[in-house]
């Protein structure tokens, strides 16, 4: 709803009911973190790049938030060897809060990952496989994740952005 349309149902609201006492409408400085730090298509299809995202929700957003603060730090740098002509082929793009459509904060995140096609697999593998089945560097982002989901409540939903898809299928 644009401000105008807003203001308009309050005037209504206010012709209605004599008794009624109309708010103060005042423009609120907002900082938005959408998560949707991606390359252009053409470019991501010239590369063979796709987005991971993951989708959940926590137990404590308090813990949650102490946490991510510190974790954030060491994923962020987690990839940093994974560089091939000076572009990552692998990245941790950030977490971020899914806020409600009036701003309001959730319990609910998001996770993005980036890398190309093949290189994904290796966060998802990490996530779901068993320990004893991953290699060394395996087991240390499996190690981190563990710790990041053990805050996690229900199912994560899992997309993929891959400007490979056919969209006709």
């Amino acid at each position: 709803m644009t401000e105008q349309r807003m203001l308009d149902f309050v005037r209504a609201l206010v012709d209605a009911d004599a008794d009624f006492v109309p708010p103060s409408v005042a423009p609120v400085k907002m900082q938005v973190r959408t998560g949707a730090s991606v390359p252009p298509k053409p470019d991501m299809l010239a590369r063979g790049y796709v987005v991971l995202v993951w989708s959940y929700t926590v137990s404590d957003l308090a813990r949650f938030k102490e946490f991510i603060s510190t974790w954030e730090e060491g994923m962020a740098h987690f990839f940093d060897p994974d560089v091939v002509d000076g572009k990552p082929v692998l990245a941790y793009h950030g977490t971020f809060p899914v806020r409600s459509a009036g701003g309001a904060p959730t319990k609910r995140f998001k996770t993005m990952w980036g890398g190309e096609r093949e290189r994904i697999h290796f966060i998802e593998k990490c996530r779901i496989a068993r320990r004893d089945k991953l290699t060394g560097r395996e087991r240390e982002l499996a190690t981190n994740l563990h710790q990041m989901f053990s805050l996690v409540v229900g199912d994560v939903e899992v997309e993929f952005l891959d400007p490979g898809v056919d969209l006709n299928n």
